[in-house]
């Protein structure tokens, strides 16, 4: 059985069991309150909405949980998690050294793409190619391999800038004087190329067609939420997922290939 299917089975299971009596609510154990902490990244949450805030509501309204919500700047959230002094965050990527401190739970899927200011820089070796070149990335943000390990030798060469959120990345592409390239998600960048008016200013490219989009995740800090618990908020997700909710929510954001592929994970 592959891992997608056995998670699908264990989902499943405790699906049946919430629907039988034991009560999703009363195992989230509502006297005990989570802090979770968004952060500001466009679509997924800004000003209090976005899809992120969606996610969560209905987590509540079908689980009993309890949340104390606020937002943090993305390192802080990361430091927090695997310090233990967080409990939960969202739309977070899974790589090896976070499975120590967090569960994952998958919800949407995205792939970065490569925005540029500069008609030139057309892939990833014209920017290495030119010394000039600068890009700028939110501080504990992961791309994925390929970006990541452009992002790597572009630091080496001093060429990165870190900014604390992404609409300090936007503002510094639209500045256009310190950075002239960015690699960012649909869910973040249209809503800051239009409200910043850089819709036609902008060139957005997929620089890394071979990849298939990222996993974004629930991140549940294990020393809040025992394994059980994950499993348990697992099935309620798995749940939404297979009664249309999850494309429901997504819909309101994405359409078309977009929200096709936000549901390939």
């Amino acid at each position: 059985m592959t891992p997608r299917l056995l998670r699908r089975a264990l989902c499943l299971i405790f699906s049946t069991a919430l629907s039988t009596g034991l009560s999703a609510a009363a195992d989230a154990l509502p006297d005990k309150v989570y802090s979770l902490a968004f952060y500001q990244a466009g679509l997924l949450y800004s000003q209090g909405k976005g899809l992120d805030r969606d996610v969560i509501d209905e987590l509540m309204k079908r689980g009993g949980y309890r949340f104390d919500t606020f937002e943090q700047p993305r390192a802080r959230i990361w430091k927090e998690l695997q310090e233990g002094t967080l409990s939960m965050t969202v739309s977070a990527i899974r790589v090896a050294e976070r499975d120590s401190f967090a569960y994952f739970i998958p919800y949407h899927a995205q792939k970065n793409m490569a925005l540029t200011t500069r008609a030139d820089l057309r892939s990833p070796a014209d920017l290495l190619a030119d010394p000039r070149a600068r890009i700028a990335v939110v501080r504990s943000f992961r791309h994925g391999p390929t970006y990541d390990e452009l992002i790597a030798q572009l630091a080496g060469q001093g060429r990165v800038i870190k900014v604390p959120s992404i609409h300090n990345l936007f503002l510094m592409l639209g500045a256009g004087n310190r950075v002239d390239t960015v690699f960012s998600l649909p869910l973040f960048y249209r809503k800051e190329l239009a409200e910043l008016g850089l819709d036609d200013r902008v060139r957005i490219m997929d620089w890394s067609p071979q990849t298939a989009p990222i996993p974004h995740h629930l991140a549940l800090s294990k020393a809040h939420f025992s394994y059980q618990d994950y499993q348990r908020m697992a099935a309620l997700m798995q749940g939404m997922r297979d009664d249309g909710t999850l494309r429901r929510l997504l819909s309101a954001y994405l359409s078309g290939d977009e929200l096709e592929s936000a549901l390939q994970f």
